[in-house]
């Protein structure tokens, strides 16, 4: 089995340099039971420093499935990587470690990080211990719909059906009332500590830009940001120097 599982991973790197495409696709499940902020904004910004620019769609909350326990936030989120599955995971495990996730086999209870490996490209493999697509792709409100959230006419591998498609049929035939869509973006600067970051970065960008532009910001008010801190989103103020 490991023989065959290598063969096609360097069969499917070599023909993706054969076409000209860089690197492979990859889609993950982020789900947090416990200090779910803290730690749902921790993966992303693991995600992001280890495999660049990432793509993630909205955290929805949803009841714990299968067991007993807290209601999770769950979210998808996709990047490029020639890294195979296998390193993916182990990537995976050391940052959910890292969030205080144990693996001692113990009955469930409150997950400070769960990821999960749902798509490597369009690649289809069942062995013992790596299926992709993962079954969780179809089978799960939390997961699905952040799919087809992100990547709406993405085909589902092996199908001509799209998520979007997919996800409308799951919501005729299951209840998905218990799924909900939050209005939180986990890396927005909403803390103190991140405002003054950007606040940082305004007063440095407005210190070296052009006369004009520093009476424009003047006359729209940019100042209030920069001497007296009174917003709470400084971040939108970037537009200034676009």
């Amino acid at each position: 089995v490991n023989i065959f599982y290598n063969s096609v991973i360097q069969g499917f790197t070599v023909i993706c340099s054969e076409i000209g495409v860089l690197v492979p696709q990859v889609f993950v499940s982020i789900g947090s039971s416990f200090h779910r902020k803290k730690n749902v904004r921790a993966a992303l910004q693991a995600l992001h420093q280890r495999y660049g620019e990432i793509r993630y769609s909205s955290v929805y909350e949803t009841e714990a499935v299968g067991f007993k326990g807290d209601p999770f936030f769950n979210l998808v989120v996709g990047f490029d990587t020639d890294d195979d599955p296998r390193r993916l995971k182990q990537c995976f495990h050391a940052i959910e470690e890292r969030q205080g996730r144990s693996r001692s086999g113990k009955m469930p209870g409150p997950c400070p990080l769960d990821l999960d490996l749902l798509l490597y490209d369009d690649m289809i493999i069942d062995t013992p211990s790596l299926r992709l697509p993962r079954e969780d792709v179809l089978k799960h409100a939390f997961v699905l719909e952040p799919l087809a959230e992100l990547v709406p006419e993405r085909c589902y591998p092996g199908t001509n059906q799209c998520y979007r498609d997919l996800w409308r049929n799951y919501c005729r035939q299951h209840d998905t009332r218990s799924l909900a869509r939050l209005n939180w973006d986990p890396l927005a600067p909403d803390h103190p500590a991140a405002r003054d970051g950007v606040i940082r970065i305004i007063r440095c960008l407005f210190n070296r830009a052009e006369p004009a532009v520093q009476v424009c910001c003047l006359q729209c008010g940019l100042t209030k940001i920069i001497i007296n801190r009174n917003t709470e989103r400084p971040f939108s103020a970037l537009q200034f120097f676009r």
